[in-house]
């Protein structure tokens, strides 16, 4: 299992990063501790001083990281240019199964929810995604929200990749349908068979919806200890982000997101 740690060095970012390590603790896990930095404005100036402060940094946050999970083994990351392309290429030259980014959880006036960088992960990079809030609680999660919207395809693949979660078999997953009355019911029955022949047979799956109220599903996650959701499934993507960035204030114990690429 390779685990792609994304860093800001924020505080943010170094709970998501101890979220993913308690979550696969005592597993012999490979981790990437990767920042990507802006080119320097003025390289004649700098002369390479900050990248080697930016070395440090990393080095000091992987040896903290190290006393979580003496297990894994670690590695740091360092790259310049585009934050996007520099992770897809870490992803494929590291063949990374979980890549992991810390969000704040709540917008303030200068900063968002979920800021841009977060979201461009989230939703343009083809590999799963676990984004933790700073007030997310450590622990291994169990009880499993995963709203679907019948307008979208669900894939077989891309639920697969529930099985990156440690003890994914003892998982219950309770999942929210928000089938608009206009889905053709043939659409319904295909997608809601995938869901039950790829997740009910092997895992407690509980299905149910709130056709007669508007589900806010930050709000509904929070009986959760996790909310999992298909990128494929677009309209409870953004769903999911439009809530959090006008989110004004944190839910206590804010449930992580699984964003599931195919």
């Amino acid at each position: 299992m390779n685990l792609l740690l994304l860093t800001d060095f924020s505080h943010h970012a170094m709970h998501s990063h101890r979220y993913a390590l308690e979550l696969y603790k005592n597993r012999p896990i490979n981790v990437f501790l990767l920042h990507v930095k802006k080119p320097c404005v003025n390289t004649e100036k700098c002369s390479g001083s900050c990248k080697l402060a930016l070395h440090q940094k990393l080095n000091t946050d992987l040896q903290s990281l190290s006393n979580v999970n003496k297990e894994a083994t670690y590695k740091s990351l360092m790259a310049e240019g585009s934050f996007i392309e520099e992770v897809r290429a870490a992803i494929i030259k590291h063949n990374i199964d979980l890549l992991v980014i810390g969000a704040k959880g709540k917008s303030t006036q200068n900063e968002a929810a979920i800021g841009s960088h977060t979201h461009a992960i989230a939703t343009k990079v083809k590999c799963p995604v676990l984004i933790v809030f700073e007030n997310s609680t450590l622990m291994n999660p169990s009880r499993i929200l995963f709203p679907v919207n019948y307008t979208d395809a669900l894939y077989p693949a891309c639920l697969d990749k529930l099985k990156n979660l440690p003890d994914w078999e003892n998982l219950e997953i309770f999942i929210l349908e928000l089938k608009p009355l206009t889905v053709a019911e043939h659409l319904v029955l295909s997608s809601k068979q995938i869901l039950e022949d790829n997740l009910s047979t092997e895992l407690s799956v509980t299905f149910f919806n709130k056709e007669k109220h508007q589900v806010k599903l930050t709000k509904e996650s929070a009986a959760y200890d996790l909310m999992v959701f298909a990128a494929k499934n677009l309209s409870v993507g953004n769903q999911v982000f439009s809530e959090l960035k006008t989110n004004k204030g944190a839910l206590p114990n804010q449930a992580p997101l699984f964003v599931l690429h195919a």
